[in-house]
């Protein structure tokens, strides 16, 4: 009932086949093995959602490539108490790179500091130009 009104769509579309049950356990056994089947549908189906999310992201990504040595902006995130959020600049440095560690992570000095070096997504990276 929708609305106040009766629905006759129970009879255009009937339930799915289900097998008479001969056995109080025959039930418990058809349900799991449907469950299991429906969970390996789901499964496959993420992973072709997963596939094509990632073609379509790599039509426009851009490949960033930095050499040891170079210098670099970091995107830090890391509020500081007693300043505006709004006003702060999120980009620091320059940091120099110390080694390439595989295609997306870098290892970097950060600047003025003393602490060891530290390792960062490329994408958190940026190339420094000097004036």
């Amino acid at each position: 009932m929708i609305t106040g009104c009766t629905s006759d769509y129970a009879s255009a579309f009937p339930l799915a086949d289900t097998p008479a049950w001969s056995s109080a356990e025959a039930y418990p056994a058809w349900l799991q093995g449907r469950l299991h089947h429906l969970h390996h549908e789901v499964r496959d189906r993420a992973a072709a959602v997963v596939l094509r999310q990632k073609e379509r992201y790599d039509i426009r990504a851009r490949r960033r490539t930095f050499q040891v040595g170079n210098k670099v902006w970091l995107f830090d995130l890391q509020r500081r108490v007693g300043r505006c959020s709004k006003l702060q600049s999120w980009w620091t440095g320059p940091h120099v790179i110390l080694d390439i560690l595989n295609d997306v992570t870098a290892r970097i000095q950060l600047a003025g500091s003393r602490c060891r070096p530290r390792t960062y997504h490329v994408d958190k990276l940026a190339p420094y130009i000097a004036r």
